[in-house]
């Protein structure tokens, strides 16, 4: 209870926050993301720069199953069968605009603002050491996934707090891992966790322009 009080303290009193919009001049036409969150998948993939155009496709999890496809990419590409949803969003600046009028979870999730979490309240990877023993586990990092392969990337880690939305996610401070990898998508988060409930998205899939 303490430490869960304390983060929430050190995500409201931070100056130094940002938006995600503000990190979107890196992307390339070509880059592709696959989120998988709690119950749907979520495919962006980035069509135009100056201004930036993402095409986003949402589909239920076993559409890739039924369509028998190699990769939610290539599901993407085909012309996303099955979506329950396809929505294109232009970014100019802080003004975003979309063909489907409602705000939707990409748009609330770029308009996060974002906080450098230190190292020192960063999870570490492995089991905690006993008392009294020096703690010398590294930090945890996400894992990467990029053209349907793990790659080799740290991630710089940041905190944030979902707006009162009267969605489950409301109020909830949050988690977010970017990786640092140039073969990656460097704007946009690959794990997103929740630390006050079991919440996650993942990035399963990714593709960028610059990969070998």
């Amino acid at each position: 209870m303490i430490k869960t009080i304390f983060f929430s303290f050190f995500l409201l009193v931070s100056l130094h926050a940002e938006s995600i919009l503000n990190r979107l001049d890196s992307l390339q036409i070509g880059d592709r993301l696959v989120l998988e969150l709690p119950q749907s998948i979520c495919v962006i993939g980035v069509t135009k720069t100056s201004p930036i155009h993402l095409r986003v496709a949402s589909a239920t999890k076993d559409v890739l199953v039924r369509q028998e496809k190699e990769s939610w990419i290539t599901w993407f590409e085909e012309g996303a069968d099955d979506a329950i949803r396809v929505d294109s969003m232009i970014i100019e600046g802080k003004n975003i605009s979309s063909s489907i009028e409602q705000t939707s979870w990409l748009r609330t999730l770029l308009n996060l603002e974002l906080t450098p979490l230190p190292k020192v309240y960063r999870k570490r990877a492995g089991p905690r050491p006993h008392t009294g023993e020096h703690d010398l586990r590294p930090i945890w990092q996400p894992k990467i996934i990029v053209d349907r392969q793990s790659i080799s990337s740290t991630s710089d880690a940041f905190t944030a707090i979902w707006p009162d939305d009267s969605s489950p996610l409301a109020n909830r401070p949050l988690i977010l891992y970017f990786p640092l990898s140039d073969k990656a998508v460097q704007a946009l988060p690959y794990w997103i966790e929740s630390p006050t409930s079991s919440y996650h998205v993942t990035v399963i899939d990714s593709s960028h322009p610059c990969t070998p």
